[in-house]
């Protein structure tokens, strides 16, 4: 008689791989025969972590179609069984994923647009936050402002990317667009931040990234000043700050 952690291991190496007959053992049959009972189950799973899969990444899926996307996805499950009761949290290793798999070596740019995807998703999903009191900020002495440490959003996040990726996704959104796109013309910074209900993509330029980075890393304002002014020395760090106070990207702050 298996152990019921052991009758787990088993039951999910079945599901997964198709390895392990002794769970077999442990199913009526009534009417059907075990491993009959166990395709049907293993079919359900695969169907519904795919489809999981698809509502998170519908951008990856417009570019490869369901076919190809199907055979991903069942090599991803194989190898990236959820560990979570929340399926909103599976798929967040896809991109890695992609670009190891060798089927999609030809789609450069895939691993980046899956990145997008979940980002989108993530910060969709993440908690509110209430603005910040800037007449908190008023308060303080201009002594202590270098060395502030100011935090975003939660639903926010970065990104930078080597390819064009922001006007890849925008094409995919339009069924009618054939626009050509020419992965030379260089990459994007990001921010992905959900206003209100709508989550938003807000193109940096590389100051901007590097000031905003800093910050989310929970550097000081003065050592973010200098992370922006080595990327672009005429950058205006000063709109950066009362933009993304003003525009409620940057939520609190601590000394």
């Amino acid at each position: 008689m298996l152990s019921l952690y052991d009758l787990q291991r088993c039951f999910k190496d079945l599901i997964l791989n198709e390895q392990g007959s002794e769970v077999d053992l442990c199913i009526q049959k009534n009417g059907l025969t075990a491993r009959r009972r166990l395709n049907i189950y293993q079919n359900n799973c695969f169907e519904t972590l795919t489809e999981t899969l698809k509502s998170i990444y519908p951008t990856v899926l417009r570019l490869v179609g369901d076919d190809f996307f199907d055979y991903a996805a069942n090599h991803y499950i194989k190898n990236n069984p959820s560990t979570s009761g929340d399926l909103a949290h599976f798929g967040k290793p896809f991109d890695g994923f992609l670009a190891d798999f060798t089927p999609a070596k030809g789609l450069v740019y895939l691993p980046e647009i899956a990145q997008l995807d979940w980002a989108y998703h993530e910060v969709f999903h993440a908690a509110f936050h209430a603005p910040c009191n800037i007449q908190d900020l008023h308060a303080l002495s201009q002594d202590d402002y270098g060395k502030i440490k100011f935090k975003l959003h939660p639903a926010s996040t970065l990104l930078s990317f080597q390819f064009p990726i922001l006007k890849i996704w925008q094409i995919c959104q339009d069924d009618s667009n054939n626009e050509q796109i020419n992965l030379d013309m260089g990459g994007d910074h990001l921010l992905v931040i959900r206003r209100k209900l709508s989550v938003q993509f807000e193109k940096l330029s590389a100051s901007e990234f590097a000031f905003l980075s800093a910050l989310n890393q929970g550097l000081t304002f003065e050592k973010a000043c200098v992370l922006g002014l080595e990327e672009e020395s005429s950058c205006d760090i000063n709109n950066y700050l009362q933009r993304h106070l003003l525009n409620e990207t940057i939520v609190n702050f601590t000394l």
